[in-house]
């Protein structure tokens, strides 16, 4: 306490029972989240901490508006957790998603046409409640947003001599 005294030790044959226990029964809710489109990294921020081992990021689906058409929205299909327990929560875009995403003109090119959409299935708390789901028709907008403003670069080619080709 302020007056330096320690608290004394209790032996586990003493200890105390609960006198009123409160189970966690409330839904973690997604209340914000952050798309990097030059890096390739999303942030999502959820109202207390959720378990990543329960996270299908193959559920999760960026869309342009809080209510697209199926030709205006992306579900991932090979991003990568990189957090632990907790309430904020990073997946890493693999190339291909980020590259289909950018085949979709009215999608991710700003923080307007960038909306989070899953079911209910998409990730559980620590105590299994899983998170409220958010739909087609009441996306979460993104709170901030970066650009690609990468220039494209060549990673790899093949010259073919025997074929006369040369293959970007």
């Amino acid at each position: 306490d302020m007056a330096g005294n320690g608290l004394l030790p209790i032996d586990t044959t003493d200890a105390r029972i609960v006198d009123h226990y409160v189970f966690d029964n409330v839904d973690p809710e997604l209340e914000s989240f952050v798309l990097d489109m030059d890096t390739g990294l999303l942030t999502m921020y959820y109202s207390e901490p959720v378990n990543v081992s329960t996270v299908d990021l193959t559920l999760l689906t960026v869309q342009n508006r809080f209510t697209s058409g199926e030709d205006d929205r992306y579900t991932f299909l090979e991003a990568v957790l990189n957090s632990p327990d907790g309430s904020v929560i990073e997946a890493q875009l693999s190339a291909n998603d980020i590259y289909n995403i950018k085949t979709v003109d009215s999608l991710a090119r700003s923080r307007q046409t960038s909306y989070l959409i899953f079911p209910s299935t998409f990730l559980m708390d620590l105590t299994e409640n899983p998170v409220s789901e958010i739909l087609n028709g009441n996306a979460l907008p993104c709170l901030t947003f970066s650009a690609d403003i990468q220039d494209p670069y060549v990673v790899s080619y093949i010259l073919d001599y025997d074929a006369f080709e040369f293959i970007i």
